[in-house]
């Protein structure tokens, strides 16, 4: 009769050897061993025994029983022979706020801008390293104002609004500068107008029957995203979003009127997980 005899270290030992080989030659790779010392830098060689980094000073011949994590810049992750992560974060909650510069197109005549506030959360799901589909609920501060000698005319429309936006990044490093585009829908909160007289008069009017209650545009730009940890990222957006709906409510008799919002967004804020 025959007795095999075999531990548990050989069998990680195995897994450790499948795994460093399916590395790829050429990427950048943090290798640890099992006294702790470290090293990260290009993947130049992997043969039956051992793998071969080159840092930027020296090169370095790893034996592939001594090592312990292999982490990779893409997210690889293997740590004593079973691949904990290979693609990343699916999913990521995020917060943001900032300026909105919003305006009006009042009959295909700009107005003067309305400075205002963005606050909101998002929920960004990627779909590969570089790709993710994001929604969100914000509140923002859109309007447009008209202004001369006489008076100051601030009209105030606030809403809730309901972005969904695709984002493509150029990179899946820390530092990921990204194009984004999309649509948006909104549901008005408060509608009303300033109206500030140079005598120092001042008044204020409810427009709400003016206007409808929702407004569809669509959403252009891009961003930055800076990663701080394996579940932290910050990130600086600027976008210039485009109502494609006349807001004018259709009762209400304003000869043929249209007006249509205008913005450029730019936020910041944090995501996690």
């Amino acid at each position: 009769m025959l007795i095999v005899l075999f531990s548990f270290s050989d069998v990680i030992s195995q897994n450790n050897n499948e795994q460093i080989d399916k590395l790829i030659i050429g990427k950048v790779y943090k290798v640890r061993i099992i006294n702790g010392w470290e090293a990260e830098g290009e993947l130049k060689n992997i043969d039956s025994s051992n793998i071969i980094i080159q840092t930027k000073n020296k090169s370095f011949t790893i034996p592939k029983v001594e090592i312990t994590l292999i982490e990779g810049k893409d997210g690889f992750i293997m740590e004593n022979g079973i691949t904990k992560k290979a693609d990343g974060n699916k999913f990521k909650f995020g917060i943001l706020g900032g300026l909105d510069l919003a305006k009006a197109i009042f009959n295909s005549e700009a107005t003067n801008t309305r400075s205002g506030i963005e606050i909101g959360i998002l929920f960004e799901f990627y779909t590969s390293k570089l790709f993710s589909i994001q929604p969100g609920i914000s509140y923002i501060q859109k309007g447009s104002k008209f202004e001369n000698e006489v008076v100051v005319i601030t009209q105030k429309m606030n809403y809730l609004e309901f972005p969904l936006i695709c984002n493509f990044k150029f990179t899946s490093g820390k530092i990921a500068p990204y194009l984004s585009t999309g649509f948006y829908l909104s549901t008005r909160v408060s509608c009303y107008q300033n109206q500030e007289y140079s005598s120092g008069e001042r008044y204020e009017y409810d427009t709400k029957e003016y206007f409808d209650k929702a407004d569809l545009g669509w959403i252009a730009g891009g961003g930055v995203n800076f990663t701080v940890s394996k579940s932290t990222d910050l990130f600086v957006n600027f976008y210039y979003s485009m109502g494609l709906t006349n807001i004018i409510n259709s009762s209400q008799s304003f000869d043929n009127a249209t007006v249509h919002n205008r913005g450029m967004q730019i936020t910041a804020g944090v995501k996690l997980f």
